[in-house]
């Protein structure tokens, strides 16, 4: 499982091997595509998170599984620039969901896919909310539940963490009910 948070379309970082934070969740457009390379090259085929925890593995023979999953539902994890003329999203080439279609029709093989996890702010495009969350389920991609406000469940009580849960989960049902996992990360 490769946990991912922002991906940026920038060339100068301070940091070495791509990354765009001292942690590694921040990377460049650049790093990601040849992490994605990596991987592919590597042997590995992509699989839903919740395939996999529902013990559905399925990759070819001689191949091993891989998970991507990214955090906080930033807005270039799939960076809206405007609808097309019928009305459609048009994504960014350089978000992390632009690269991921851009690697789907390189590797059909490759079963490109990734689990979005996400907080109040969706994808903090809200023009576009409803728009982001169908585009994402209808091509493959998976939504989970990040908690309404990013609460560290450390600090807060049982209530609060309920209604943390509980308050994402009523947003995604006004937009994409029923078509979201119920994975909370």
């Amino acid at each position: 499982i490769m946990m991912y948070h922002g991906i940026h379309n920038v060339t100068d970082n301070k940091y070495t091997g791509g990354n765009v934070d001292k942690d590694g969740y921040q990377r460049t457009s650049e790093a990601f595509r040849k992490d994605l390379e990596f991987y592919y090259k590597s042997g590995y085929r992509m699989i839903r998170l919740n395939d996999y925890v529902n013990g559905v593995i399925d990759v070819e023979a001689g191949c091993s599984p891989l998970i991507l999953t990214f955090d906080d539902g930033l807005s270039n994890n799939i960076k809206v620039t405007g609808l097309d003329e019928n009305g459609e999203i048009i994504i960014d080439p350089n978000s992390a969901v632009g690269i991921l279609e851009e690697f789907k029709k390189k590797y059909p093989d490759f079963n490109v896919t990734a689990t979005f996890f996400v907080n109040g702010g969706l994808f903090n495009q809200k023009e576009y909310n409803e728009k982001i969350l169908n585009w994402l389920v209808n091509h493959g991609y998976d939504i989970g539940n990040h908690t309404y406000n990013h609460v560290d469940f450390t600090s807060v009580n049982s209530e609060k963490s309920v209604k943390e849960v509980g308050s994402l989960y009523n947003l995604l049902d006004k937009y994409i009910p029923g078509k979201y996992v119920n994975i909370i990360a």
